[in-house]
């Protein structure tokens, strides 16, 4: 029968304190099922940045920093008078859960009012699902899989990582740099505020979709461009309609899987190494 590994993290850890920092780091190190498997990381946070970092490894090593409360609580209607003669005996709940099966490793359960920053480690071959609504980084490095990266109010780093990726945020820069991409896995990267910077290897084979609302974009690879500035005219419920898409469509190096990259306020840059 497969078992369900379960890990509740509370302020009960061994902590590490930051020099010249009141703050204190937490961490914990998940053993997986299958040590030297692919795995997954599955991270979802309101509040909060998010570090991942691929290593020589066979745990998922947590660590953590509690940042205290970053909104009010809706029903946080006292005050001083309220509190008069009595003494503190709690603090709002930090704790999350972990869950480990089978290689998947999955942190949920956490304040949707506290900020938390987490640094990870993850073995080398680790699929990513990574997502912040408010954190002032999200960046992903040396890790090799199939991820999904989403951010709301903040900037996505993805550095030296390989096989493919699906990153979207709303304000903020994508920057990723790839050692290797899995060959006819499809790609996307897409914002509203902010640029699109993308390397791949000078060998990738693709077929790119791209547009900038309000900006430019930029190559160094050898486009053999398909439709740019295109038109679809079509007729339904008896209308007429004309409708300018206005993507650059190329093939790459005899073209392949589709690589999608739109921004509406922002450049769009897209390289080769």
């Amino acid at each position: 029968m497969k078992t369900v590994k379960t890990i509740l993290l509370t302020l009960i850890a061994t902590l590490v304190i930051f020099a010249g920092t009141s703050l204190a780091q937490e961490q914990i190190a998940v053993p997986l099922s299958n040590p030297g498997q692919p795995g997954k990381l599955s991270l979802k946070l309101v509040l909060g940045s998010i570090k991942v970092t691929g290593y020589e490894g066979n745990e998922v090593v947590i660590r953590h920093t509690d940042l205290g409360r970053g909104m009010a609580l809706m029903n946080d209607s006292d005050n001083d008078e309220d509190r008069e003669g009595l003494r503190r005996i709690s603090r709002p709940a930090s704790g999350f859960e972990v869950n480990e099966h089978n290689n998947t490793v999955t942190i949920s359960r956490i304040s949707p009012v506290r900020s938390v920053d987490f640094e990870i480690l993850v073995p080398t071959r680790f699929s990513l699902t990574l997502g912040s609504v408010n954190g002032d980084y999200l960046t992903v490095e040396n890790v090799h899989g199939d991820h999904e990266i989403s951010h709301v109010n903040g900037n996505i780093e993805l550095r030296d990582i390989s096989g493919s990726a699906v990153v979207n945020t709303v304000n903020g820069n994508i920057i990723a740099t790839f050692s290797r991409v899995t060959p006819d896995k499809p790609m996307s990267f897409g914002n509203i505020n902010g640029r699109i910077d993308v390397t791949l290897p000078a060998n990738t084979r693709f077929s790119t979709k791209m547009r900038s609302e309000m900006g430019e974009m930029f190559t160094d690879f050898d486009f053999n461009e398909q439709e740019s500035g295109r038109t679809d005219e079509h007729t339904r419920n008896g209308r007429f309609r004309v409708q300018m898409n206005n993507w650059v469509i190329a093939d790459v190096n005899g073209g392949g899987p589709e690589y999608l990259f739109r921004t509406l306020r922002g450049n769009i840059y897209l390289r080769s190494r």
